[in-house]
């Protein structure tokens, strides 16, 4: 019985799913951990590993880029973008997006196909993820710009993730269809 539930793919897959998640998610919570001043806090750790300020100088330099498109002047420090005279956006550890991007590390790397295509839709997700995640911090920035809505609460977080895992389940969806087209053609020849 054992053997034939470690042969079923479906089974093999979730399992992998979820340790990897697991271990992915726990991984990036101890070394946030372990480099933020305080606690646990390792210095050599917080000056060789620190990929989340690396991570986050990036979002913030890519939502500035998005700024100054539409014409707003901005600047960033450590933790923020400023669109001076309009509004401020403070990126906090919630809003980098290491939740998301561990589940689609956790999905690719799991699921049943070479490592070539791992890496590629790996890399593509992880691009598309950041890229709508720049969007949605310079978006906030700029929405104060309009009077109206300066008061105005706006869920921004929600409305990532349901962008985000709306564009995760159309990337599924074309690594589901590469799988079935190849083992069509597998079949074929």
């Amino acid at each position: 019985m054992l053997k034939k539930i470690l042969k079923n793919e479906i089974f093999l897959f979730i399992a992998k799913f979820f340790i990897l998640f697991g271990v992915l998610y726990a991984f990036n919570y101890f070394i946030i951990g372990l480099t933020i001043p305080g606690g646990y806090y390792n210095e050599w750790l917080a000056k060789h590993l620190d990929y989340v300020t690396v991570f986050r100088t990036l979002i913030l330099k890519g939502a500035s880029i998005f700024c100054s498109l539409f014409g707003f002047e901005s600047y960033t420090n450590k933790y923020d973008l400023y669109l001076p005279g309009i509004s401020r956006v403070r990126m906090v550890y919630s809003c980098i997006g290491f939740d998301v991007l561990c589940f689609w590390a956790a999905f690719t790397f799991a699921f049943p196909q070479n490592i070539k295509r791992k890496l590629l839709y790996f890399f593509t997700g992880l691009m598309a993820i950041t890229l709508v995640n720049m969007i949605r911090v310079g978006g906030l920035a700029m929405i104060h710009s309009v009077q109206s809505l300066r008061r105005k609460h706006i869920d921004h977080h929600t409305i990532f993730n349901v962008i985000v895992y709306g564009l995760i389940f159309m990337m599924v969806i074309k690594m589901v269809n590469g799988v079935k087209r190849d083992s069509t053609k597998t079949v074929e020849s």
